[in-house]
């Protein structure tokens, strides 16, 4: 069963494009996703960074930079095949 990527409007940047990206990178590609973005998504986005943080998701090379993990890019590069 899919997990869900890729049918979710969020993820349209290119994989290699996700390697580093802040948090206003993050909020423009999910305002681009018109039918899946809520206003609310943007006031819960550093509670949702700080959760994919701690989830193994996203890790933080730098302040403020993000970065998917290894397992978790791989994931995306499987369901978006």
């Amino acid at each position: 069963p899919a997990t869900g990527y890729a049918q979710n409007p969020i993820y349209t940047m290119s994989l290699t494009e996700w390697d580093i990206f802040d948090r206003k990178e993050l909020l423009e590609e999910m305002q681009k996703a018109t039918n899946y973005y809520k206003k609310s998504h943007s006031k819960n986005l550093s509670q949702t960074i700080k959760s994919m943080l701690i989830g193994d998701k996203f890790l933080e090379p730098s302040s403020g930079q993000f970065t998917l993990t290894a397992e978790e890019k791989s994931k995306l590069e499987k369901d978006l095949a």
